[in-house]
């Protein structure tokens, strides 16, 4: 009798267990169909764990994996999909497609060619399918070829704390190194859009002698998202991004003053467009060209990069697009313009990528653009690599990425180029303009005149009004005047004359102004220059001279 009830109370039990089993998979099913990925996947698994073995489950299990943000949590997939093919029949075709892009994904390449091929074959009667599983085959032996001869890089996790759990991409350095801004999604804690999980939102950080301050963030009023979109060399001037309710995106900027930074003005010109998505962009040293990416009409698909110039009556001029050599059918985005003026770096899934986004490069020579050259392996992986940036004097470069090993879905970091990369013929002025008798800053204007050209004005340069730092890039074999203005002081030039050097070359100036007084009237006043060269082969000549260039008043 009690082997009777012993038998009885076993079966009560599996019996119970099955239904709650079976309770918990209904559960997760009902999340799944309503897309609630992340409520769902802790149920499939209990119910998995406690014997269910549907291979629906598994399938819905590897998909609810397939769409967590980080790519560590993607991959884990792969064994739900295996299991789900191997033991069941009627699935989704497409889960051999789902599964041949997580292999890319962790860089198991031969095993995602075998179910890709398993895809094409389940597909062959669907012409719009088969293009995607011929465009997956082609990436992964982009991929292939790209990791069998990797590049001379070191890629390591940005310095500073802006890393986290959660995203953080596009960083933009400034030219030195003593800045950099990026976007983070953060969690919306009902601080405005409430409807989204997360929001976008932009943080600064400085380099102080090496080190990055704890990153501050920078508040834009917008009730839509926000993100930084470029940086210019000097650090001075922020592009960023602002979305509308009725606008997919348009580029503004802000403007630095000491650690503050001033309210968004949407950028001039015909960057932005209506009802056209503008995402991000990059200028020139002089000011002069805006590089920026938008799907407005007259493009190649997409994305495509853009440039427009500023002309001689202080307007811009019609945005150009760069053309099929840089441009595909696919995006390219987040264009980077070295101040080399010749450097474009962007990002791209399109050409021969290995795997989502892309970095590439191209070069302007005779007049046009060379074909893109991918970064290669391991800037690029198998995962998004984006939003590249170099250094002025080309050792070392910037990117976010959601590759495998990351703290969060993206995070920011950094390489040092190889040695024998190549130099970059430019001079780099830093420096600072200071009262003699107080100390502080003066509210400055720096006029470029190249001598030899005699233009009036090259170019025109803003210094932190609260922190009196300027940065100026120029390129070699060429003589300047450097008209400067500061606000109580006469007009007073600064010649620079750079020679034909083939190497980086940085130069720091500390210039001190101090009126000159008799009786309580300014007679003159005394203007001192202190250089510090950074390079012993060849100096960047300096000569100080007064003027009087009334025009410039």
């Amino acid at each position: 009798m009690k082997k009777i009830i012993f038998f009885l109370l076993t079966i009560a039990i599996f019996f119970k267990s099955v239904g709650q089993d079976t309770k918990k998979l209904q559960e997760a099913q009902k999340l799944f169909a309503i897309k609630s990925f992340d409520k769902a996947l802790p149920l499939y698994i209990e119910a998995i764990q406690s014997g269910v073995k549907e291979p629906l489950a598994f399938y819905q299990t590897g998909i609810c994996y397939q769409k967590q943000q980080n790519i560590d949590d993607q991959v884990k997939g792969i064994p739900y999909f295996e299991t789900a093919i191997k033991t069941g029949k009627g699935l989704p075709s497409s889960i051999s497609l789902d599964l041949g892009l997580l292999y890319l994904k962790n860089e198991d390449l031969d095993k995602a060619l075998i179910a890709l091929s398993e895809y094409k074959n389940a597909v062959k009667a669907d012409p719009k399918a088969l293009n995607v599983a011929n465009q997956a085959v082609e990436t992964c032996h982009n991929a292939i070829a790209l990791m069998s001869l990797p590049r001379n890089f070191t890629v390591h996790p940005f310095q500073g704390t802006a890393n986290s759990k959660f995203t953080e991409y596009n960083p933009c350095v400034s030219a030195d190194e003593s800045v950099i801004a990026y976007t983070a999604l953060r969690p919306n804690n009902g601080r405005t859009r409430s409807g989204d999980k997360f929001i976008e939102e932009i943080y600064v950080s400085y380099n102080k002698s090496g080190s990055w301050t704890e990153p501050k963030l920078i508040p834009i009023a917008s009730d839509y998202n926000v993100g930084t979109a470029g940086i210019s060399p000097d650090g001075q001037k922020m592009m960023i991004y602002i979305g509308g309710i009725n606008d997919p995106g348009s580029l503004y900027q802000i403007t630095k003053e000491g650690d503050d930074w001033s309210k968004p003005s949407i950028l001039p010109g015909n960057i932005n467009s209506p009802s056209s998505l503008e995402t991000t962009c990059s200028i020139t040293p002089d000011g002069k060209t805006i590089y920026f990416a938008s799907d407005r009409v007259g493009g190649k698909g997409g994305l495509d990069i853009w440039k427009t110039e500023l002309k001689a009556n202080g307007t811009w001029g019609a945005p150009v697009n760069l053309g099929p050599d840089v441009n595909t059918s696919a995006n390219e985005d987040a264009p980077f313009i070295h101040p080399d003026q010749k450097t474009l770096f962007f990002t791209s899934d399109g050409h021969n990528t290995m795997g989502g986004n892309d970095i590439f490069k191209s070069s302007f020579v005779g007049g046009k653009w060379t074909k893109p050259e991918n970064m290669g392996y391991p800037v690029n992986t198998t995962a998004n690599d984006n939003y590249f940036t170099l250094l002025a004097d080309g050792k070392r470069a910037y990117f976010s990425s959601d590759r495998k090993g990351g703290q969060g879905a993206q995070d920011i970091y950094y390489i040092d180029m190889p040695e024998n990369a190549s130099t970059v013929p430019l001079t780099m002025i830093k420096g600072k303009i200071l009262n003699a008798e107080t100390g502080k800053p003066i509210p400055t204007k720096m006029y470029v005149i190249d001598k030899e050209t005699k233009k009036d004005v090259e170019f025109v340069y803003d210094p932190d009004p609260k922190t009196g730092d300027y940065l100026i890039i120029l390129p070699p074999a060429k003589n300047y005047d450097i008209v400067i203005e500061s606000e109580g002081f006469l007009p007073y030039t600064l010649n620079v004359n750079i020679p034909n050097q083939d190497y980086f070359y940085e130069l720091y100036q500390q210039i001190t102004l101090k009126n000159i007084k008799q009786f309580d009237q300014v007679v003159g006043q005394e203007v001192s220059v202190k250089n510090a060269f950074y390079d012993t082969e060849q100096e960047v000549k300096t000569d100080l001279r007064k003027t009087h260039e009334a025009q410039l008043v």
